[in-house]
């Protein structure tokens, strides 16, 4: 995996701590070009909220995923409303209680 995907592995992992619930909807994917095994193996480490996306299946469903990490906010219907960085803060504040930032910009 990408260095910075590994820096940020401990935000994430604190992250999915609050994602106790389908409804909650927070999400980590792995699937950066490595074995199937190894990808199951570390989606697992996650525990509850991640997958592996061996074949890219999930990344070409959000529009195709050009560079690892990869952000995203989807809607009830999976549209995706925010990408990248400002997914990235809207994630933050949603899971710290603070008021969500707006736009895409």
């Amino acid at each position: 995996w990408c260095n910075e995907c590994l820096e940020q592995e401990a935000e994430y992992r604190e992250l999915l701590k609050f994602n106790d619930s389908p409804a909650r909807g927070l999400r980590v994917v792995v699937g950066a070009g490595k074995k199937q095994s190894d990808n199951n193996r570390y989606a697992r480490s996650f525990g509850y909220g991640a997958m592996a996306d061996d074949g890219g299946k999930i990344a070409r469903e959000l529009g195709g995923v050009s560079q690892y990490p990869a952000y995203f906010v989807q809607d009830e219907k999976g549209k995706v409303i925010k990408d990248g960085e400002n997914a990235l803060a809207w994630i933050r504040a949603f899971f710290s209680g603070v008021e969500l930032p707006e736009g895409n910009d």
